[in-house]
Formats: structure tokens, C-alpha cells, sequence
């Protein structure tokens, strides 16, 4: 007797994946999909079970009532505070900043 597959996605309403929904949907060896997220999917998916959840709260049981066997992990969590854009607003600045000194390096050396 095979065993079922059942798939977990955590972060399932961003943009891998909901990529990853889409390629999954049409796959019929898959008995199901667990879309986990905060946010609600962008668009709705054939075969697919949601979860508002968080992934810094525990998940063992949501795996379990599920049967879940598969986990694939696309979250991230945010501290207190802070956004997504935050962060990528931060790292722009750094690699910004890291030019901007690269370029004033090399205007100094080539005066000197």
C-alpha cells in the first residue's frame, strides 16, 4: 500500500509560492496541497487546503491533522515592527552605500 502525498507549503501566498501551487495543481500524484500563509491566496487552487497560520507558532499539529509528509518552507518571519519593504529598502541602501564607496575610492586613487 502506497502513501498518500500530502504537501505543505509554508508562505504560500507569496510570489514562489504561489509559483509553486501552480506547478504543483495539475499534478495527480498529489492527493493534496496545505497552503499555509498569513495572507489570504492571491488565487484560489484546485485541490488545495488553506491554513492562516503563522510559522512562528507551533505546526505539528496542523501537519498531523492534515498528514502531512512533505514540508516545503518558503516563509520567513518578520520581527515586530518591520516590513518586508524594510528590508529590502535596507539592502539597497547597503549595496547604495558600498558603490558609493567603491566609487570614491577609486576617484581618490586615480588623483593620487
Amino acid at each position: 500500500m502506497s502513501q498518500s502525498t500530502q504537501i505543505a507549503i509554508t508562505g504560500a501566498a507569496g510570489y514562489v509560492g504561489t509559483r509553486l501551487l501552480q506547478e504543483l495543481e495539475p499534478d495527480e500524484r498529489l492527493e493534496r496541497v496545505i497552503a499555509i500563509d498569513t495572507r489570504s491566496l492571491p488565487v484560489p487552487f484546485h485541490n488545495c487546503a488553506t491554513e492562516r497560520h503563522d510559522v512562528s507558532q507551533p505546526m505539528e499539529d496542523m501537519f498531523m491533522g492534515h498528514g502531512v509528509n512533505t514540508v516545503v518552507h518558503l516563509a520567513f518571519v518578520l520581527r515586530p515592527g518591520r516590513s518586508a519593504k524594510d528590508g529590502s529598502y535596507r539592502g539597497r541602501r547597503k549595496r547604495r552605500d558600498c558603490a558609493d564607496a567603491r566609487s570614491r575610492w577609486r576617484s581618490r586613487a586615480a588623483i593620487e
